[in-house]
């Protein structure tokens, strides 16, 4: 799988069919950025964690997932400027390992960091 979502696996034997659902995170997605245009830190972090951009697209949209693929919190990164920054406070989440998906257009990236 190379999307989050619900999958499900049919089963047939002698006749009797069996369906089993289940809900998967996909934690990990191909760079279709170019590695050196995002910087994310620091990571690990204690309370914000700051995404940088380079690129000339007007909008990026960001994305704060938790472990469990429930979106969090949401930003938007606009302007004409070729380094686009923002940053998520993850002071109010608990510690753990979260996603941040930042997604220009069909090109999406996404990386794991670590809340102490």
């Amino acid at each position: 799988a190379t999307q989050s979502g619900t999958y499900s696996v049919v089963v047939t034997v002698n006749g009797c069919t069996t369906t089993a659902a289940r809900e998967m995170l996909v934690t990990s997605a191909e760079v279709l950025f170019s590695s050196n245009s995002i910087n994310i830190y620091p990571n690990p972090t204690t309370e914000k964690v700051t995404i940088e951009v380079k690129t000339d697209k007007p909008t990026i949209q960001v994305r704060l997932i938790s472990a469990v693929g429930i979106e969090l919190q949401t930003l938007t990164l606009e302007g004409n400027q070729a380094i686009k920054t923002g940053e998520f406070n993850l002071l109010e989440f608990p510690s753990g390992m979260y996603l941040i998906r930042i997604q220009d257009g069909q090109e999406t990236y996404t990386k794991k960091i670590s809340k102490k």
